[in-house]
């Protein structure tokens, strides 16, 4: 569970570095459940989740009312277990801390299904609640290659509705880093696909927007992290030998 304390607790000291999107879109959440006999499904449905980066939140429930049984994700299908932390759900908690290491953000059709979560009744449905504690809820992608915190709405006891939403920027291209998370004193390394472009410099910064290191000499697509980078997110610019301007950039943890 370390790697999501590190990104539960990094994510909401972000805010200094990230920018609040200025658009109309949002991301709406939809909760609603279909019961069957003992087992109650709750569907988490969305709207506005185009290109999403990162995500993180707390479920809660009465576990006197119902017990957890399973938690899937048909909307993010790379979120599994380990983006969870279910050491408390027999009290009724669950927080989810995801962050995307592809090089495409994640879109879900408007209304389609985020998470799925199953319960066995105890003694009625009390209901599922997206709440702010111990982790609140963040939504999380890039415009520009600078990463966006997207206004959110949690709307209960209305149906899912399909929102109007602009068309939405084109994404700079971001670019595919491994391990990641990566421990400190290790490498990451960056994909070979991004290598259509020859990167010869990266800079690296920290969650408050200052450069904590430069790489002048990319061999074998490896970047060293050196033992004095404190655990957190960071954002990496890649740069090409003919350009001022960055080719590449990507958001990665250090543990």
């Amino acid at each position: 569970m370390r790697v999501l304390i590190y990104i539960s607790v990094w994510l909401f000291l972000l805010f200094p570095f990230l920018q609040l999107q200025a658009q109309e879109s949002k991301v709406q959440f939809f909760p609603d459940y279909e019961q069957s006999g003992n087992v109650v499904e709750f569907q988490i449905q969305v709207t506005g989740f185009f290109e999403i980066e990162g995500l993180q939140g707390t479920l809660n429930w009465n576990p006197d009312d119902m017990e957890f049984v399973s938690f899937e994700s048909p909307g993010i299908p790379a979120l599994g277990s380990g983006h969870l932390n279910l050491e408390n759900t027999d009290e009724g908690t669950l927080s989810i801390a995801w962050f995307n290491n592809t090089s495409t953000g994640v879109t879900i059709e408007d209304c389609a299904s985020l998470f799925v979560v199953q319960f066995e009744v105890i003694t009625e449905v009390s209901g599922l609640v997206l709440a702010d504690e111990p982790v609140g809820w963040l939504v999380l992608n890039e415009v520009g290659g600078v990463p966006q915190v997207l206004p959110f709405e949690i709307v209960y006891d209305r149906s899912c509705t399909p929102s109007f939403v602009r068309d939405h920027p084109a994404m700079s291209r971001s670019v595919k880093l491994f391990p990641n998370p990566a421990g400190r004193g290790n490498s990451i390394y960056y994909s070979p696909e991004a290598d259509s472009k020859v990167f010869s410099f990266a800079r690296i910064y920290d969650r408050t927007g200052r450069v904590v290191m430069s790489v002048k000499n990319l061999e074998n697509r490896e970047i060293h992290l050196p033992e004095r980078l404190v655990p957190g997110m960071y954002f990496i610019q890649l740069f090409t030998s003919h350009s001022a301007s960055p080719a590449g950039h990507s958001l990665f943890f250090i543990y």
